[in-house]
């Protein structure tokens, strides 16, 4: 048990805590490699310390809370939802990052890639903007009155869970 849950556990807010503390004492300029570091530092840590666990027999004691089917099937059913949220991630980039799509672009613009203007011209601001209000309206986030647009009680609960979490994290405001 100790091996499959609690150790991953630990190494998990190890991880959010170096996290919390890099972002707001340092400010990488280059976030997504620093969080893959970080990634791979608590990922290496968890492996040393289920491999020193292991070798010093601190999981005979942890062993004794449950029975080992139900141990397996925790740890099934993390891997499980672990599985499902990366494939659930890897489609929502995939089907909805604009940064994703312009780079598959660029890619069948052939070796010298695409102008600004024909870039431009796949992506107006208008639309995007316009196709994102009404999804926000579709799942009620946003309520519209007029040419006035304005939170959902849904949408206000959102808005200050993102604030907090973008203001925990020390991400720039819009970006």
């Amino acid at each position: 048990m100790y091996d499959i849950l609690i150790l991953p556990l630990a190494c998990a807010l190890a991880f959010v805590v170096a996290h919390v503390c890099l972002f707001h004492f340092l400010s990488p300029r280059r976030r997504f490699r620093a969080l893959v570091f970080l990634m791979l530092g608590t990922a290496a840590g968890y492996v040393i310390l289920s491999w020193l666990s292991s070798r010093a027999g601190w999981k005979a004691g942890f062993d004794l809370f449950l029975p080992a089917v139900y141990v397996d099937m925790a740890a099934g059913l993390i891997m499980y939802f672990f599985f499902c949220f990366l494939l659930s991630q890897l489609w929502i980039i995939a089907e909805s990052s604009v940064s994703v799509r312009m780079m598959i672009d660029i890619r069948k613009g052939g070796p010298k890639g695409v102008t600004l203007e024909e870039l431009k011209a796949s992506y107006p601001l208008g639309e995007k903007l316009a196709d994102e209000l009404k999804d926000m309206i579709f799942v009620s986030y946003l309520r519209q009155e007029g040419s006035h647009i304005g939170n959902t009680d849904k949408g206000r609960r959102h808005a200050r869970l993102m604030a907090f979490s973008r203001s925990f994290l020390n991400l720039p405001d819009n970006r």
